[in-house]
């Protein structure tokens, strides 16, 4: 493992506590005597800190001996506490600090919930085995330690290697987490930490090490001489608080020009500007597409008056704020945001294909364009074609022009001027490339301002460290989640010294996901004076796991509440993803008739039959009535072996049939049940990776906002008498996953249970019978014969019990049967 001198304080020679940080706050709970009226600009922080300091004293105690039910108790203190003092979060405002501080108690109480959550699927967690630890910090109110990891975790979701990073919370423990009730007995130690540095994106620290801030003592003594723990040691993972540290620092940063705009907002204030700016945009709308170049981009009606308008913000003639209702793909310094990877991938792909397809004499180049996250989780590799544009790929590729060669300093501009004017003059050939690379070099020279490069010839840290505070001030157009955007609130963007210019303009896609104090995060950069939020209330909202929070409307979005009161909002009514096939039942549902299809969609040339058979035309139901709804082992998530089954059998068929005809495909498996989604992962595994014209992607619902792939397969799961389908129920869920395909949308379920459920999933059932494309698995024998044969090799009895319902006819599945009735 190495020398124990790798955990040593110098390794945070960087790093210092800061004590009064707003992560203390959220970590605090409340005081029976808080009071949410009236408490000042700032929140509770008079009950939050008399709580800490209650809580630190009773959870600073090693949890040994614990009773089984102190944590359900201590759950049910905190919400009881919560329930009294969060309120409904209102339309309108009477004031900045009545703003900001509506979200105050929402936000603990969805922290405190989504915590215990993660304590509920404690066996999915992922967890580390601690091989190295060193205190370096200890006083009555805080510890620190810095852990070196012996191994990597799997990421429980993605499969893939998960690295511990800055907010994680953990427990540490003596056991493996298998279940919660682990903790409180067999007189298990624990103890609760966050991590306050380390991951992949901190410079400071080897990737196998982070520093903790621990609850209180480690459950387990070190060995002075190595640094070992004498028993074992691991760290689960619970879940990450970046996100709720970030909000709850941006709901204490004041007012900001954008946000004053937003909660000022009263309907009856603005109508006079909507309607001048309406009509501003019409008149506009007619000139833009000359003036802006916008016919190459064959924009419809509906989206050349959206950007009109959303031009008219960045020339602050019309209000700075725009709504633009975009359902599912209807198509200054500016900085572009989403609330996930995925649909920040989605928008930077598009803005980079534009770029390419764009004339030199346009004046768009991709070196105006950064696209920064997490790179792992966003899986931008070196041959990625969006590498181009990433923040750490360029940063890694510009600081090679700053190394050290031997013992020599890194080249400079005049050096690099030299170079290239004494190599090209030995080539005649390339007299007008000569010409051409000396002129650009300077003026290079005389124009383009860069670090000190004596700073940059430190350390290589520092070196990329400087780059991507230079790109980032400089770059025209940068794109990040919301939550990663709050890493721009530590970069200084207003230098006159330095010819800086601040962000001013903030587009926000798929915002109605968003919660409105979440979009408080780029909202509150400095600098920021018009936004435009492009969203749609009839896709997925923000996610609250909170009961309490989601009554009092703390998921509600910022797009969703200005379009509540009216604001005027964008309707783009073409949508230009789904084959007809697939987009005639949500529009009719839940568009009410209003969105039409794009001429591509409808084209001969967009039709793709993948499969042979009716079943697998461009839209089906297929009925699997035969399968046992379960719950994981350790868990509430529901699961079903024979949809399983049958989506693998149809992945399966998929990747043949695209290797046989050499066509690239991408598929998409999308259950509403993480338990669900797990089983078909791990049965998946990597099978299909190393096939660069084929790739599944297996996700929840949520994990598949703001995505498209040729092929999509909804396995519903629910298989019960009942009709009970839980929250299949939700009418913004079930749009959102049926509205990812392409050319092909195949709904994998049972239609018994459906059909009585008296939900949007009983329209979705009739609605496949009537159109003829309601079909049982029972009558396609390849797959009814791959469900029993899956069944069968799980041993499953309740489920080959049940399968009478197909009908099916396999000497095999008698054969299983009979011994099972026996």
């Amino acid at each position: 493992m190495g020398d124990a001198s790798r955990i040593d304080p110098s390794c945070g020679s960087g790093w210092r506590w800061r004590g009064d940080s707003h992560h203390k706050a959220l970590w605090s709970s409340l005081d029976d005597g808080g009071d949410a009226e009236g408490s000042g600009p700032d929140g509770p922080a008079d009950g939050a800190a008399t709580w800490g300091r209650r809580s630190s004293e009773g959870g600073g105690r090693r949890a040994s001996g614990a009773g089984g039910g102190e944590l359900g108790d201590e759950r049910r203190m905190l919400t009881f506490q919560l329930l009294k003092l969060v309120k409904r979060i209102p339309e309108t405002f009477t004031s900045s600090s009545n703003y900001f501080n509506s979200f105050t108690y929402p936000l603990l109480e969805e922290t405190h919930v989504d915590v215990f959550s993660s304590l509920d699927g404690y066996s999915h967690q992922n967890f580390i085995s601690v091989a190295r630890m060193k205190e370096l910090l200890h006083d009555d109110e805080t510890t620190f330690f810095c852990f070196e990891v012996a191994n990597p975790a799997k990421d429980e979701k993605s499969k893939e290697t998960y690295a511990p990073c800055e907010g994680d919370i953990i427990v540490l423990t003596s056991r493996k987490p298998k279940q919660v009730s682990d903790l409180t007995r067999n007189m298990t130690s624990y103890i609760l930490g966050s991590i306050v540095k380390g991951g992949e994106d901190d410079d400071d620290l080897p990737d196998n090490c982070f520093i903790a801030r621990l609850s209180s003592v480690l459950p387990v003594e070190t060995d002075s001489s190595t640094n070992e723990p004498k028993e074992p040691l691991f760290a689960v993972i619970l879940i990450n608080m970046k996100t709720y540290d970030r909000i709850w620092d941006c709901l204490h940063k004041g007012n900001s020009h954008i946000v004053d705009t937003v909660w000022r907002y009263k309907s009856k204030e603005v109508d006079e500007a909507m309607s001048s700016s309406s009509q501003l945009s019409q008149r506009f709308a007619a000139r833009s597409a000359v003036d802006l170049n916008l016919e190459k981009y064959m924009l419809n009606n509906s989206q050349l008056n959206a950007v009109a308008d959303c031009v008219l913000v960045s020339e602050k003639i019309s209000s700075p704020i725009k709504l633009i209702w975009g359902p599912p793909r209807t198509g200054h310094r500016t900085l572009t945001c989403a609330p996930t990877n995925t649909a920040v991938l989605e928008v930077a792909s598009r803005i980079v294909k534009l770029v390419h397809e764009s004339p030199a004499s346009s004046g768009q180049y991709l070196s105006d364009i950064v696209l920064f996250g997490n790179k792992k989780r966003m899986k931008i590799g070196e041959d990625h074609d969006l590498s181009v544009v990433f923040l750490s790929s360029r940063t890694e590729r510009l600081s090679q022009c700053f190394e050290r060669h031997g013992d020599s300093d890194p080249l400079k501009w005049p050096d690099l001027l030299a170079s290239v004017h004494t190599d090209v003059c030995n080539k005649s050939k390339i007299r007008k490339a000569r010409l051409l690379c000396v002129r650009i070099l300077r003026y290079l020279k005389i124009n383009l301002k860069l670090p000190d490069w004596d700073r940059l010839s430190l350390s290589d840290d520092d070196r990329k460290r400087e780059i991507r505070v230079y790109l980032l001030q400089r770059t025209k157009c940068i794109l990040c989640t919301v939550s990663s955007s709050y890493v721009l609130h530590n970069v200084s963007m207003d230098d006159r010294s330095e010819c800086l210019k601040p962000l001013e303009l903030l587009v926000v896609d798929e915002a109605a996901q968003l919660k409105e104090c979440e979009t408080l995060i780029p909202m509150q950069l400095p600098g920021i004076k018009q936004a435009v939020f492009i969203g749609d209330e009839c896709q997925l909202p923000a996610l609250v796991k909170s009961k309490i929070s989601d009554n009092a409307d703390f998921g509600r979005s910022v797009f969703e509440r200005l379009s509540s009161l009216g604001y005027n909002k964008h309707l783009l009514n073409i949508q230009y993803r789904m084959r007809p096939e697939i987009s005639k039942f949500p529009v009719a549902s839940f568009y009410d008739g209003k969105i039409s299809d794009g001429p591509n969609v409808v084209s001969k040339n967009y039709k793709r039959n993948i499969l042979p058979g009716k079943m697998f035309g461009p839209y089906s139901f297929i009925n699997v009535d035969g399968g046992h709804e379960t719950t994981e082992k350790h868990g509430r998530s529901l699961k079903n072996t024979i949809e399983v089954a049958a989506v693998l059998w149809i992945v399966r068929r998929l990747f043949e049939e695209s290797v046989f005809l050499g066509s690239k495909l991408t598929v998409g498996v999308v259950s509403p049940y993480n338990a669900q989604v797990r089983a078909i992962q791990e049965k998946i595994g990597k099978t299909y990776d190393m096939y660069d014209d084929f790739s599944v992607k297996v996700k929840s619902v949520d994990g598949f906002q703001g995505a498209e792939e040729d092929v999509i397969i909804i396995s519903t799961v629910r298989s019960n008498r009942a009709g009970s389908v839980g929250f299949l129920t939700n009418l913004q869920r079930t749009n959102m996953a049926l509205t990812r395909a392409k050319h092909c949308l195949w709904i994998v379920g049972n239609g018994t249970t459906l059909s009585n459920s008296r939900s949007v999933w009983q329209k979705v059932v009739n609605d496949a019978k009537h159109r003829g494309c309601f079909f049982e698995a029972s009558e396609y024998k390849h797959l009814s014969n791959a469900i029993v044969n899956a069944v069968i090799e799980l041993d499953d009895a309740e489920n080959l019990v049940k399968m009478d319902s197909l009908q099916i006819t396999n000497p095999r599945f008698q054969r299983a049967g009979s011994r099972y009735r026996a």
